[in-house]
């Protein structure tokens, strides 16, 4: 007796799962179907792809975010429709072909998501706890009136998280006490590029234009 996913749960899968357990399944199902050549070609890529898309995240501004919009919703349509005639061919073709279910899929699916997704917010928490640590020193720093090294610790900061506005805040902080107004300015405004209703920012700005 042979047995095969039906490529509609895949689909499924994929949209609840993330398309690279959907991408993988269907690639296992290839070999159910009697297509054992297009599983590793379609593994790789599915890896492949799920990394470059993973990168695209990072790097395409917010304003494009509908193309992981229609990449997710796109994804389980095309497994549907590209492997359900494949699917039908198969279950016609003997009377003990019959459909194979799909709870350890699903069980795998979730743990993948699990893990993958509790990686990611593992390495944010672990990247706030470092930024917020760094804020804090240079803060001391800056209170025991080391200000230079202040400075060198913020603009480490600010190369690598150049919109956080607490350390552009602190920058011009230490330039307003250097007496570089024009300076202070500068990264005050970088902070209202995106956060232009931030209170506390124009009221800072005021001050170092009009008194």
């Amino acid at each position: 007796m042979k047995k095969a996913w039906n490529p509609i749960w895949i689909a499924v899968v994929s949209f609840f799962f993330s398309m690279l357990p959907g991408l993988i399944l269907m690639a296992f199902n290839y070999e159910r179907l009697g297509k054992p050549h297009l599983k590793k070609p379609l593994i790789v890529f599915a890896i492949l792809f799920f990394i470059v898309l993973c990168y695209m995240t990072t790097v395409i501004p917010r304003e494009y975010d509908w193309i992981f919009a229609v990449i997710h919703l796109g994804i389980p349509i095309l497994i549907a429709y590209i492997q359900r005639p494949l699917y039908e061919q198969f279950l016609d073709a003997s009377d003990e072909n019959e459909p194979e279910s799909f709870t350890l899929p699903v069980i795998y699916s979730f743990i993948f998501l699990m893990v993958f997704f509790g990686g990611i917010s593992g390495y944010q928490y672990y990247d706030y706890v470092k930024m917020r640590n760094g804020i804090l020193e240079t803060e001391q720093l800056y209170l025991e009136g080391k200000l230079q090294e202040a400075k060198t610790g913020l603009f480490k900061l600010h190369e690598s998280y150049p919109n956080n506005s607490a350390i552009l805040f602190n920058i011009a902080t230490i330039y307003e006490s250097e007496l570089k107004k024009d300076s202070a300015k500068i990264y005050l405004r970088k902070i209202l590029e995106f956060q232009p209703n931030d209170e506390s920012v124009k009221e800072a700005l005021y001050r170092l234009e009009y008194e």
